[in-house]
């Protein structure tokens, strides 16, 4: 969606300067706002009801904290016991690179879709909306995560690579209207456009774009790409949830050793 600035505040932004938008249906809608690229993503999420027990199953990628290493957590899963609104389980936790690490007990209460965690001894919130996304944000610096509820089977690959989807690149202070579409032989491509409506225009940010592989499914719903670039290749962990049809793939990835996200919904 283009949004138009009507009127504003803000000295960095001026009326009729574009903003970009996509709606993820039943969970949040994410604004890359007008101005500068290098102003961060605007969420609006919508509280749902608590997910039901006796025990629930998450997928999540991690939204990077400032410092994250190459060693550090990038996925992983984890199975809820619910008590009431109190939710608690262990994660099994990986690297970027698929490593193993240690397990962590996790839990969360949550209550008409307002979640709290007490982090370290710090309290921090999130939200759980209708679709079963859920958002937590441990505060500034910190890092969080987002998580999907993990399907009952595994998702179809195939089917995967024939979709299309718009959304946007959240990369270290850099905020990028995306588009992933088919290749036709089991690839997807992905194109980054330029501030400001580069997504408009068709041009692009940084020549021709990168071919997303898919590799693997360590859990139902979880997948490894392999990102492809004429200097190279890297890899990503994305959840996939679908929603009244359509699909929504929140991924992380690390190429040379930033952390970025990347947020796409179906066309």
């Amino acid at each position: 969606m283009k949004l138009e600035v009507a009127a504003t505040t803000d000295p960095g932004v001026s009326v009729g300067q574009s903003a970009y938008a996509v709606e993820m249906p039943g969970t949040a809608l994410i604004i890359k706002p007008a101005g500068q690229d290098t102003r961060p993503p605007i969420v609006a999420a919508s509280l749902g009801t608590n997910p039901a027990g006796p025990q629930v199953s998450f997928n999540y990628v991690d939204v990077a904290k400032s410092g994250w290493a190459m060693s550090d957590e990038a996925y992983g899963h984890v199975t809820f016991d619910v008590n009431g609104n109190s939710y608690g389980g262990t994660a099994d936790r990986f690297e970027i690179d698929n490593t193993p690490m240690s397990q962590g007990f996790t839990g969360f209460t949550s209550v008409d879709g307002h979640m709290t965690a007490n982090v370290g001894g710090v309290i921090v919130n999130g939200v759980m909306t209708p679709s079963g996304v859920c958002v937590m944000d441990y505060g500034p610096g910190m890092g969080g995560f987002i998580g999907v509820k993990q399907p009952s089977a595994p998702t179809n690959l195939v089917t995967l690579g024939t979709k299309s989807f718009r959304g946007f690149l959240i990369n270290q202070g850099k905020t990028q209207c995306v588009t992933v579409t088919p290749n036709g032989d089991g690839t997807l491509h992905g194109t980054g456009y330029q501030n400001p409506s580069g997504v408009e225009t068709g041009t692009s940010d940084g020549g021709a774009g990168v071919t997303i592989t898919f590799l693997s499914q360590p859990n139902p719903g979880q997948i490894t790409m392999s990102i492809g670039t004429s200097g190279g290749a890297e890899t990503l962990v994305a959840c996939v949830s679908v929603v009244n049809g359509k699909t929504m793939l929140f991924a992380f990835g690390a190429g040379g050793g930033e952390p970025y996200n990347v947020l796409l919904v179906e066309n």
